[in-house]
């Protein structure tokens, strides 16, 4: 992945929270949150709950006092660089929507993909095209909005 062009993306998302800010759009906060929530994962899991939870909780008379933690918890998940593991941690939660309708040859072979990707002998991101084509395959609404996948072809 050419990190050039993935602080590119993680810049082109900052722009969208921005946009969400200003509006004091509710509706499309939540909405970012969702999409871009296997991106945030990797980054950092806890503060992607601890903005889930101001997110869920967050309303007209609440907005602006929330939006400013989110924006700080925001701005310190995205300082937060992905590593291997949090690649194989989310590729294991993403791995959870389908696990339960693979063969047991398919599940093998997932499990192998990330063990080669561990050792530094795969790229990330054949494993998250196998991902997004699962997702495709079993047309799993959520997964297939999900922005991490824009990494498969453009980064």
């Amino acid at each position: 992945m050419n990190i050039d062009n993935y602080n590119e993306f993680i810049n082109s998302v900052k722009l969208s929270f921005d946009e969400l800010k200003k509006e004091f759009n509710i509706k499309g906060l939540i909405e970012f949150q969702s999409k871009h929530k296997y991106i945030f994962m990797l980054h950092h899991p806890g503060i992607l709950k601890k903005m889930g939870n101001l997110i869920a909780n967050i309303d007209e008379n609440s907005f602006t006092e929330k939006i400013t933690e989110i924006e700080s918890l925001f701005e310190k998940l995205i300082l937060v660089k992905p590593t291997i593991g949090s690649f194989i941690n989310t590729s294991q939660h993403i791995f959870g929507y389908f696990s339960k309708n693979l063969t047991k040859e398919k599940k093998d072979s997932f499990f192998i993909k990330l063990e080669l990707f561990k050792n530094s002998n795969l790229e990330y991101k054949v494993i998250l095209k196998e991902l997004y084509e699962s997702a495709l395959i079993f047309n799993n609404r959520y997964l297939l909005k999900q922005t991490i996948f824009d990494l498969v072809n453009s980064y």
